[in-house]
Order: C-alpha cells, then structure tokens, then sequence
C-alpha cells in the first residue's frame, strides 16, 4: 500500500500541475488545430518517459519484488534456468542434472525422437518425483517430449515459489506503478478527448488526432509489455544481481574440458547452445527438439539457448535486470 500511496500522490501532483499549467500559460485546448497536432506527440513522449522512469524507480525500490524481504540464499542451476531463461530451459537443466546424477540416460535412435529412460539411482532433490514418474512408465522410459512436459509442470511450482522469496516479478505485481501509468495514459487520452469534442463542435476534421491518441494507446500498451513486473513477469533487482555474480564466476568454465557441474551453470545461464564440443553435445540437439506450450516463459533470457523455440522460448523472453526492469519478454499479458 505504501508504493501504491506514493505513485498515487506523484501522479495528482503532476496531474494537478500540469493542469494548473495548460490553464494559466498554455491554454492548450484553444492551440489551432496544426499547432496542437504538433504539440501532442511530444505530451506523449514524455508520458511514455515518465511511466518508463517510474518503473523503473519502483524496480530499484523494491529489489525483492512483491516481497516484503528476501532472504539470501544461493540458487541451484534450475532455479537460475527458470529466472534467466524458461521453463523450457529449466528442462534441460533438470535433465541433464538428472543424466549427470545417474538417475536417467537418453537413448537417440538413428532416426525418430529421443527417449528418456529411468536408471535404477535415485535421484534427491525436487525432480525425484518426476524419476518416480518415469520408472511407472511402459519399459521405464518415454520420449523427451513427454519428460520435458511432465518437468514444465514443476516449473509453475518452482516459479509460485520464486516469487513468494523476491526473486520473480509476476506480471502486473507493480500494483502502484501500474496504477499511476493508467492514470498518466487517462489524462494524455483525456487531453485529446476534450481537443476532439471542441473540434467536433467548431466543425473541424480530427481524424488525424485520433490517429495520435491510438497511436499512443498501442505504443503504451507496447511500452508496458515490455516491463518486468508492469506487463511481464521477470527477475527482480536482487535476482539480476545474484545472475551477474553466477555469470563472473561461470566466465572460462565452460567449454571442452568443462566439469559436468559448470555445464549446468553455463547451460542454466545462456542455454543448450554452449554445449558444442562438450562432454554433453550429443544431447544439444535433443533437448530442443519440439515447443512447448506458448506461457511458458516465466524469467528473463540471456544468451542463446540453443535454438529454443518454446512458444515464449528463452531466447525470445529476453528480460534483463540490468536494463532496469525492460525486457523483451515473451507471453506478456497485456497491462
């Protein structure tokens, strides 16, 4: 409640200056038709600014997210799969940490899909479930397909989780400054409104002032898409903070001679790509093999993931931290 109090006294203000502004100095409403065609652009532009700067304040001010206080604590490679990539690339962590555990084998035949096949270890953590799963199925084993669909649906438990410790924006968290973009939007569609019905009513032609104001509308409605915690969901401050230190000290380990271990760190961060001329590059290819259903994008991408084209793929949701909360997120809901 409190961001919400703050956003909605800084946007009153504004709102009471600026109107106190046009009807003292500007007396906007009464600008000819050209001249106020040329000046409503420029009012948009500093709305799109301003509600771009207030995300990004509320980003910075809040860096645990809807948290009230996350707790420090270090993030295992399928965890930072789901918040620097997606749920496909959380898959392919999970099954290659599987693979690397014992726990599982890929067979590929020479032609068809691969198959994933239960191994008598079992394995700890939060995927032995899903080798539980595996070992019921006909002959222990299904198709990757299959697998990574029953992991995607852990990765809706996983990211429920990451957001209640402050280390995921949900889509639309940023309750207050979602309200004071509405607001900034209503009053600069407003302003266009009143110039439209005084056209209306002096008999002059408006169509290319309508033509502004949707302009703005859908420019806006592209603008807050593209906001972690505003359209999208995506890492928070402290989530981007805890990738750069995972992305310094996975710097020179991956590669040919890379340990098993720091390839799930480098695949975690930038994706099945940087399995070439690993131990692992036989599986590159089939571990990307298929979508997954479009909403699956649930972090922010980084790096190519191989080819993943998971509906909202990782690396088409390509949410940075570092860009104060812009991101280029994939299966956005509309704000």
């Amino acid at each position: 409640m409190g961001a919400i109090s703050t956003f909605s006294w800084l946007v009153a203000g504004l709102g009471v200056t600026a109107s106190g502004a046009s009807a003292q100095e500007f007396d906007m409403l009464n600008y000819p038709g050209p001249l106020f065609l040329a000046f409503y652009p420029t009012v948009c532009v500093i709305a799109w600014l301003l509600i771009a700067g207030l995300h990004r304040f509320a980003y910075w001010r809040r860096p645990w997210g809807a948290a009230d206080g996350g707790t420090p604590r270090r993030l295992e490679p399928d965890e930072v799969a789901l918040i620097a990539g997606d749920a496909l690339r959380m898959t392919q962590v999970a099954t290659l940490a599987l693979l690397d555990a014992g726990a599982i084998h890929i067979a590929r035949p020479p032609k068809g899909a691969a198959y994933v096949i239960a191994e008598d270890r079992q394995p700890l953590g939060r995927h032995g479930d899903t080798w539980i799963w595996l070992t019921r199925q006909s002959q222990r084993r299904v198709r990757w397909t299959k697998f990574r669909d029953r992991l995607v649906a852990e990765a809706s438990v996983m990211a429920d989780a990451l957001q209640r410790e402050g280390w995921i924006w949900a889509p639309h968290a940023m309750r207050g400054a979602r309200l004071a973009a509405r607001a900034i939007v209503l009053l600069v569609l407003g302003l266009g409104a009143a110039k439209v019905l005084i056209g209306l009513s002096r008999g002059r032609p408006v169509m290319w002032l309508l033509v502004e104001m949707a302009a703005f509308a859908i420019a806006y409605r592209a603008l807050a898409a593209q906001l972690i915690g505003l359209g999208c969901g995506g890492p928070t401050a402290a989530a981007g903070a805890a990738l750069d230190v995972h992305r310094r000290r996975g710097e020179g380990l991956s590669g040919g001679g890379a340990a098993p271990d720091n390839l799930l760190w480098s695949v975690a961060l930038a994706g099945t790509g940087v399995l070439a001329g690993t131990i692992w590059a036989e599986y590159e290819s089939a571990l990307v093999a298929s979508p997954i259903a479009s909403g699956a994008s649930i972090g922010s991408g980084s790096g190519d993931s191989g080819g993943d084209t998971s509906g909202g793929g990782s690396g088409s949701s390509s949410c940075s931290a570092s860009s104060g909360g812009s991101s280029g997120c994939s299966g956005c809901s509309s704000n």
